[in-house]
């Protein structure tokens, strides 16, 4: 899904984000708190009590930490605590003791429906289900949840946020895929969105009542856009570019394209691209 949004952004954006990082690329901790927070919920839900489940969040935090000025690992560590509080909390209260969890922390895969398993590297689709559960005890209809961390979200882009929730590629993708590997419905999908500031975290429980024709709608789409993915991917299909994203701040978390100089002042020549980037992995 994450690939999915990047190709839907921009075709462009999407292959040079999967080949070259900026030179100058500074790093951010917002991804890694919300992996942190993911792991420290994992275990509690699991069953493993606070103590256990806090050493993950740290464990996880630790891995990813990259030392800089302007974050410490000590004020990473408070905040994670806060957002894993929180989370749990807002969890007790929402379900007590009737979770009825299905899968926690689920991974599974799916083929590209173009693609032989032999064919080419990625034809393996790695997801991972933050939670899947029972609605009531007689396991007839299924939620998914995932969990989404803010470090920042100031009240004005909150309603922006929650109603996302609507047309998200993500939730959709993994309901038709949950409902595929347990052979039961899927009929509720949502976010349990933690915005860690300003104030105090707070917890959100945006959510998208689903239907067979929801679903059966969203998997024709996904049919399509994987198959131009890989159809771009293999060269069969030149790729695109999608000049309305270019300084769309919005699509590019407050800033503007990364790739913006390399697609209009390099206009595209991958041969100079190392001047401004740095090959991923290398």
């Amino acid at each position: 899904p994450s690939e999915v949004r990047h190709w839907m952004v921009c075709p462009t954006f999407w292959r040079d984000s999967r080949n070259w990082v900026p030179r100058a690329d500074r790093w951010t901790p917002h991804a890694l708190v919300g992996t942190a927070i993911h792991a420290g919920i994992a275990a509690r839900l699991r069953g493993q009590d606070d103590h256990a489940a806090l050493q993950a969040t740290h464990a996880a935090l630790s891995d990813g930490f990259v030392e800089q000025e302007t974050w410490s690992l000590l004020s990473l560590s408070k905040l994670v605590e806060k957002g894993y509080c929180a989370l749990r909390d807002a969890i007790q209260e929402r379900w007590g003791d009737f979770l009825h969890p299905l899968y926690i922390e689920q991974w599974g895969t799916s083929l590209h429906p173009v693609e032989k398993p032999t064919s080419h590297s990625r034809a393996q689709r790695h997801r991972v289900i933050d939670l899947a559960r029972w609605q009531d005890i007689s396991q007839s209809a299924l939620e998914v949840w995932d969990w989404k961390t803010k470090i920042n979200l100031d009240e004005m882009y909150l309603g922006e946020a929650l109603r996302s929730v609507t047309h998200s590629w993500q939730l959709l993708d993994y309901a038709w895929h949950v409902q595929q590997w347990a052979g039961a419905r899927v009929v509720l999908a949502g976010h349990g969105l933690v915005v860690l500031g300003p104030g105090k975290p707070k917890v959100h429980w945006p959510t998208v009542q689903l239907t067979p024709e929801r679903l059966t709608q969203w998997r024709a789409q996904a049919a399509i856009v994987w198959q131009q993915m890989w159809w771009q991917e293999t060269g069969e299909e030149p790729t695109g570019m999608n000049f309305e994203a270019c300084s769309d701040r919005h699509l590019h978390f407050g800033k503007e394209c990364l790739f913006v100089a390399g697609c209009h002042q390099l206009c595209g020549n991958q041969t100079l691209y190392s001047s401004l980037y740095k090959e991923r992995n290398t």
